[in-house]
């Protein structure tokens, strides 16, 4: 419970920066832009793996 609470309150952060960088930051050349997209898809999808990670340890295994 509080790991899933820690991810989705990273993933919120995540989020909150890539809009800081669209609003805020537009001076900043595209490629730039992309590397932070890129980053950030990166962090979702290992935050994911985690996920699915953690759910399958956590299942019991029944004889």
């Amino acid at each position: 419970m509080y790991f899933m609470a820690l991810t989705a309150s990273l993933s919120t952060m995540m989020v909150l920066l890539g809009l800081y960088t669209i609003i805020f930051q537009q001076q900043y050349e595209a490629a730039n832009f992309f590397v932070s997209i890129l980053f950030a898809g990166i962090f979702v999808l290992s935050v994911l793996g985690i996920k699915t990670r953690a759910r399958e340890d956590s299942i019991p295994i029944k004889n």
